[in-house]
């Protein structure tokens, strides 16, 4: 079915087969390197890519993300979906129940194994939504959130929402995301609301 779709090019339905891969594989790059392949180029690949229902499902895979690594004690497993999911203090996933299930007693089989949660930060998503808002033109945003929608939505003591910057703390070698780096900076650097140009220019540079 994804490959018809690409044959045919109905690039929110390639959108949709790909969401199920991510959320069949849950913590697994290997659908989210599938989705970039499915879209590599076009116009209408590029609509499709910079979706709003994309960009909303991807942020909520990277918050779960987030907090497996970080604070891995506000998790539940869902069995339904079989996938982590949020805790009742949390976000709750798309299309978890709110039934708490106890994470140590977790099992699985050979066809249906229990995602494993990460230990480690991934660069790989923050990456992706990060090329998103940069194939959007939204600059700050693929750099990092501005501070007064960080103080606003989230507050103070939350931690601030950065993309591609965290990605290239993760991975400062990556080429595809020093890239990406590099043109939102630079995209920023050219608009009117931009701060400090030649900062930006320089961070360009180096």
């Amino acid at each position: 079915m994804l490959a018809c779709a690409i044959y045919a090019q109905r690039y929110p339905a390639v959108v949709e087969h790909c969401r199920k891969f991510i959320v069949i594989h849950q913590f697994n790059n290997e659908p989210l390197r599938m989705l970039c392949a499915c879209l590599a180029s076009g116009y209408r690949a590029t609509d499709a890519f910079i979706a709003s229902t994309l960009q909303k499902h991807l942020f909520r895979e990277m918050r779960l993300y987030d907090t497996a690594v970080h604070n891995k004690d506000a998790l539940k497993w869902n069995a339904i979906p079989r996938r982590w999911g949020m805790n009742k203090s949390g976000e709750a996933d798309e299309g978890v129940d709110d039934e708490p299930t106890n994470p140590e007693g977790v099992e699985g089989d050979e066809k249906n194994p229990v995602p494993q949660i990460p230990t480690r930060d991934n660069p790989a998503i923050f990456a992706l939504y990060g090329h998103i808002c940069l194939a959007g033109k939204s600059y700050q945003s693929a750099i990092c959130a501005c501070s007064f929608v960080i103080v606003l939505v989230y507050g103070v003591d939350k931690r601030l929402p950065v993309y591609l910057l965290h990605a290239y703390d993760y991975c400062p070698n990556d080429p595809m995301i020093c890239l990406g780096l590099a043109i939102s900076s630079m995209g920023r650097a050219m608009q009117r609301q931009s701060d400090n140009r030649h900062h930006l220019i320089a961070q360009v540079r180096n």
